[in-house]
């Protein structure tokens, strides 16, 4: 088999629904010169099975047998085990259009940009193929999540080199935000990132899938608040200097913001949020606040109830004015 340009990896978990379908739509790419490497994360259904047929019908295909560890896991077993110089993200539930890959690699004009697609959100319907002329926004790293309407890792364009040499991988620890997590870190490698206006990849929405529970308000405010712990525990075991921690101030923010956003949508008190963040990761002992910006630090220490009610004051503010508009 030719050396992959790309490897699609697919973390499959009880989808023996949506499994052929998904795999179906990357086999039928425009662009061949890719290896799937399917990870079955110990399913219990038909998946495992699923997996090995598709194996036998194409090449391509790998297909790796793992116990039960997540989608994180999942991901960093096909990490582990990808040869092409670029790596996709695609969930087993989802489905991707037959051009993505072809669009993916001719948005990517260097090693220091990110390039992903829109996505694009189904229930049982598929959508119909699309040859819509693409459309590039190249922006800031910063806007990522507003281009694509959040922080996700699949239907994104990945660098192996920086994977390897960086030694990054999903954090296992996380259940939810994972791919904010890992996006954070990657954008630290790059300089900006483009973004197609197509929706070329169909988001499936899954009501077993662990997405469904981010309307409980309380359990995402526990999930920033790990995000926002595991950020400052990669970047002290990767030993960064104090001027090289700076960077990693607007990724703190941005765990801040939703976390208070959180609360206030969910009316949860300050008393409430510290319990929460106590047993997501024990606030005393979160290192991200040992680089944080002086000011910031200071009031998180001496004032903490005072920045929690101001923070979802001004939160509160900004959606009234902006409910005026």
């Amino acid at each position: 088999m030719i050396h992959p340009q790309v490897s699609v990896i697919v973390p499959v978990y009880k989808t023996e629904n949506y499994l052929d379908q998904c795999i179906e739509s990357i086999i039928q790419q425009t662009f061949q010169n890719f290896e799937i490497i399917i990870v079955d994360d110990g399913s219990p259904d038909a998946c495992p099975k699923m997996c090995d047929l598709w194996a036998t019908r194409d090449e391509r295909v790998k297909v790796i047998h793992k116990e039960n560890g997540g989608v994180s896991s999942a991901r960093n077993a096909g990490i582990m085990v990808a040869r092409g110089e670029y790596i996709v993200f695609v969930d087993s539930d989802d489905i991707i259009s037959s051009r993505m890959l072809e669009v993916l690699l001719k948005t990517h004009p260097n090693q220091t940009t990110l390039a992903a697609v829109s996505m694009q959100r189904i229930s049982e319907e598929l959508p119909v193929d699309s040859n819509d002329a693409i459309t590039i926004e190249t922006a800031g790293k910063t806007d990522f999540a507003r281009l694509r309407g959040g922080m996700f890792a699949c239907g994104a364009l990945y660098n192996r080199s920086i994977i390897e040499h960086e030694g990054l991988l999903f954090s296992e620890k996380l259940n939810n935000l994972e791919d904010v997590l890992w996006n954070m870190i990657y954008f630290q490698y790059v300089d900006d990132v483009a973004v197609t206006s197509n929706q070329l990849y169909y988001y499936r929405h899954n009501p077993s899938s662990i997405t469904s529970h981010c309307v409980d308000r309380a359990w995402q405010v526990q999930s920033w608040c790990k995000v926002r712990s595991e950020l400052g525990n990669w970047v002290l075991s990767n030993n960064s200097t104090k001027p090289k921690r700076k960077v990693f101030r607007r990724p703190f923010r941005h765990c801040q913001n939703n976390i208070h956003a959180e609360c206030l949508a969910g009316n949860i008190s300050y008393k409430h949020y510290r319990l929460i963040d106590r047993e997501a990761c024990n606030i005393q002992q979160t290192p991200f606040y040992s680089f944080a910006s002086l000011p910031e630090r200071c009031i998180l220490y001496l004032f903490p109830r005072c920045y929690f009610v101001c923070y979802k004051c001004l939160l509160h503010l900004k959606g009234r004015l902006k409910g005026r508009k």
